[in-house]
């Protein structure tokens, strides 16, 4: 027998399915039925990503910024609205949002990168490469290809730092 959790769950999957297939003129009404038949944060996520994808940054804050008023701690919904943020320019806001994901989940390794990045981004070098440091610390097990860009992130900012920070660029280059 077929469940109506099995059929959400199916439903939520093919949405997921077609938004990485990239056509989000079909995304858009679906994450949109499936919203209002099933009240799911995935589909709204979905929706919001859509929106984001077809260049209406609006509407895809306006989503994030509506979900986080009854999830306030929901740390994909904040890291989203903060990638939102950055990408229109809204860097104070951007910053805050990954602070807060951060405070709700330390371990969070993408949040902590787009952090750096966005400090490092503005200038704040001091303040990119701690956070770059203690996003290394942080965490058990680290992918190599995070490991990797997280170590190049690390040596551009010492790079840029000028001169004498050039042999510990070079340090973080090699590894």
């Amino acid at each position: 027998m077929y469940s109506l959790d099995e059929d959400r769950d199916n439903k939520i999957s093919n949405l997921a399915s077609l938004f990485k297939e990239g056509d989000m003129s079909l995304v858009i009404p679906k994450a949109t039925e499936l919203i209002k038949e099933y009240n799911s944060g995935i589909a709204c996520n979905i929706l919001a990503l859509a929106h984001k994808k077809m260049g209406n940054y609006a509407l895809a804050q306006d989503i994030y910024e509506k979900l986080l008023r009854s999830n306030p701690e929901n740390v994909l919904f904040l890291g989203n609205l903060g990638n939102i943020y950055s990408e229109i320019g809204k860097l104070d806001k951007a910053e805050d949002c990954y602070k807060k994901s951060l405070v709700i989940d330390p371990k969070n390794f993408d949040i902590a990168v787009s952090l750096g990045d966005l400090l490092a981004g503005n200038g704040k070098l001091d303040d990119a490469l701690l956070n770059y440091k203690a996003n290394l610390e942080g965490q058990d097990e680290i992918a190599p290809e995070k490991l990797s860009g997280v170590n190049y992130r690390i040596a551009e900012a010492y790079r840029r730092k000028g001169g004498p920070f050039f042999e510990k660029a070079i340090e973080y280059y090699n590894q």
